[in-house]
């Protein structure tokens, strides 16, 4: 992780996966800057809560996150047990940066429990 925050330091962007396919293959990279996400070096288009959430579950590779407390992390106030806005962001997050949304190997589904993101490394 110190790795990780010296690189912020100094250029404010940050190389997060890695992916299995190709050795030392960059897959997302974080402009924390200008707020952009690539993907294989071509930029997504994320509105400002899906950038949060993305953000949020690539800096914290592999913890769970429940309906409950992304609501609260991303609106800044107590969920309303209406967690339609958060399946619906996900779902939409998905689309945006997984090759297949359906079988998703980035931001999966814990069940019972919430949302997590799996970190791919060589």
């Amino acid at each position: 992780m110190s790795k990780l925050i010296k690189q912020l330091k100094e250029d404010k962007s940050v190389d997060l996966l890695y992916d299995s396919d190709e050795e030392n293959e960059k897959v997302f990279k974080f402009d924390l800057i200008q707020n952009k996400v690539t993907k294989n070096g071509i930029e997504i288009h994320l509105t400002k809560s899906e950038f949060e959430v993305f953000k949020l579950f690539c800096f914290h590779s592999g913890q769970v996150f429940s309906k409950e407390r992304l609501y609260e992390l991303i609106w800044n106030e107590k969920s309303n047990s209406c967690f339609h806005a958060i399946e619906n962001m996900i779902s939409r997050l998905r689309k945006k940066v997984e090759d297949d949304p359906l079988n998703p190997k980035y931001i999966v589904t814990v069940r019972g429990f919430g949302y997590k993101f799996i970190e791919k490394e060589n």
